[in-house]
């Protein structure tokens, strides 16, 4: 039977690993069940951390911010976050659970996180109900999960694009729940050009399956469209200029060719 652990931040840093930081005065070991419940920052940031299980509760905000590749954060079986609680996934390493990533509240928005390289190992990532808040950022971040992403009620998925672009999240499996998986959110604000670029990568389960609503920031002079494809079980966005802008473009093309022309 799993220990019960909890933060109490005795030894007054922000360290996982400073012992006097829980209330047993040890850290962690990978039986024990570890919460942090209330408006503490703890922080990841290298290799070891293990847990039974892990509850990130109160308002809490877990940092993984590990230096390499290869270092990893095992944290068992399930991890389960509410009550106004964040966690940022940032820097490299692998973060291990082999059951649910999940928000279970709707009393208070959850919030994850995610741009740096972080694999989530064989996790199902899923929020059950409402108010939890998935976002990444950037083209430089690896986000992988070798379970399924289920997705459903209010919940938001966020795409925030960096000036190259925006990296896919890779996972096994898609379930929006038939329309009622929760919302898109696309940022473009920091992101100048146009293409088609994939936001969620999966091997099966998307069907015909779409988020309840999409919002797009920062188009500029541009209009986007998400594509769900069923075949090849991806979600896409595309951004193209907006028409009026391609008219505009039309009428300077067609001006340049009557003055050529006069002369």
């Amino acid at each position: 039977m799993a220990v019960e652990v909890t933060w109490d931040g005795g030894a007054s840093t922000t360290s996982w690993f400073d012992a006097t930081n829980w209330d047993t005065n040890n850290v962690p070991t990978a039986s024990d069940s570890v919460v942090i419940n209330g408006a503490y920052t703890v922080d990841v940031l290298t290799d070891g951390g293990v847990a039974n299980d892990l509850k990130i509760w109160g308002g809490a905000t877990l940092n993984t911010n590990m230096a390499a590749d290869t270092d990893t954060f095992n944290l068992g079986s399930a991890i389960n976050m509410r009550e106004g609680s964040t966690w940022n996934w940032l820097g490299r390493g692998e973060v291990v659970c082999s059951g649910w990533m999940w928000t279970s509240d709707n009393a208070a928005a959850t919030s994850l996180n995610i741009s740096g390289y972080v694999s989530g190992g064989p996790s199902l990532w899923g929020v059950s109900n409402q108010l939890g808040y998935l976002t990444f950022t950037g083209n430089n971040h690896t986000a992988a999960a070798a379970g399924g992403f289920y997705l459903r009620n209010d919940n938001v998925v966020k795409f925030v694009f960096d000036a190259a672009g925006i990296a896919p999240f890779t996972i096994n499996n898609i379930d929006l729940f038939d329309g009622t998986g929760g919302y898109l959110v696309v940022d473009f604000t920091s992101y100048v050009g146009l293409g088609t670029f994939t936001l969620m990568d999966a091997s099966a389960g998307l069907g015909a399956e779409t988020f309840v609503d999409e919002t797009f920031l920062g188009l500029g002079a541009r209009s986007a469209s998400v594509t769900y494809d069923s075949t090849n079980n991806d979600i896409t966005v595309t951004l193209t200029p907006e028409p009026a802008t391609m008219a505009l473009l039309g009428l300077g093309g067609l001006g340049l060719l009557l003055r050529r022309k006069r002369r």
